[in-house]
């Protein structure tokens, strides 16, 4: 008698949780802190707003436009978001993390 597929996923789930170990393929750099993923991340923003304002005027069909709109507008939110939450992590001097990593709040003030 074989074995339900019911039956052997939560030994796939275990196993797969039980030995854990993240795999990390580079480091930040150490000059990557939170004042210049600010920055970067505001130039971003500025940047696909000035693309987005393009868009509306070389793109010539209104599904293509409304369709690159709202990808640029999601893309913009999640740059806002994630400029907010570093600005936050560098006010109260505690770390962030980027795709796993930490970055260290600049503390100036």
């Amino acid at each position: 008698m074989e074995p339900s597929g019911g039956d052997f996923a939560p030994a796939l789930v275990f196993g797969a949780f039980a030995g854990y170990n993240p795999f990390v393929s580079a480091e930040l750099p150490t000059w990557m802190d939170a004042e210049f993923l600010r920055t970067a991340s505001g130039t971003l923003v500025v940047v696909t707003l000035l693309l987005a304002l393009m868009l509306m005027f070389i793109v010539r069909s209104v599904g293509t436009r409304l369709v690159a709109i709202v990808l640029l507008g999601a893309a913009v939110f999640g740059l806002a978001h994630y400029r907010q939450t570093l600005e936050h992590c560098d006010r109260t001097g505690s770390s962030c993390r980027l795709f796993g990593e930490v970055v260290e709040a600049d503390n100036r003030s």
